[in-house]
């Protein structure tokens, strides 16, 4: 008795990857945002400020465990290398990517308004963007819950 076998070989499927959409500075920022409160929460602070030379060494923002606690959720977080990722994003706008950001801007800032938010005055920077004079919630903290509701609402998200 004779067993014949035969196999057929396939030609693996090529695969092209989709390219992953580029996720929005401003929501990259703000996830980060949330990485770095919840780091300083765990090592026992919430976020006061940056360290000031000129206020002195007995401001709290100056206070030598606090700013261990800062260097140690920036390395856990990388805040600053994103906020200064989000800061060149506002840089290489067109004009046409300003007029449409002020837009966004003067809603969020409506919206977090209602929320109870005080964010001061919009005044332009050196490219013409608007930026709060101040931004802070109710309780003083910058509650990015609030952030994401208005621009969920406003549907800010995704541009």
């Amino acid at each position: 008795t004779t067993t014949t076998t035969t196999s057929t070989t396939q030609p693996p499927k090529v695969t092209i990857p989709i390219a992953e959409e580029e996720e929005n500075a401003g929501v990259k920022l703000m996830d980060s945002l949330d990485d770095f409160n919840s780091c300083l929460s765990s090592e026992g602070y919430e976020f006061i400020g940056l360290p000031n030379a000129e206020a002195g060494p007995e401001d709290p923002a100056n206070n030598p465990d606090y700013l261990q606690a800062l260097v140690l959720c920036n390395s856990r977080t990388n805040i600053a290398t994103t906020f200064q990722e989000f800061q060149e994003s506002r840089n290489e706008m067109t004009p046409d990517e300003i007029k449409e950001q002020n837009e966004q801007t003067i809603a969020l800032g409506e919206c977090l308004n209602r929320k109870g938010w005080n964010v001061g005055d919009l005044s332009p920077d050196e490219n013409g963007l608007l930026n709060p004079s101040q931004f802070q919630s109710p309780d003083g903290s910058v509650n990015t819950d609030d952030i994401r509701s208005c621009a969920s609402e406003l549907s800010l998200e995704g541009n």
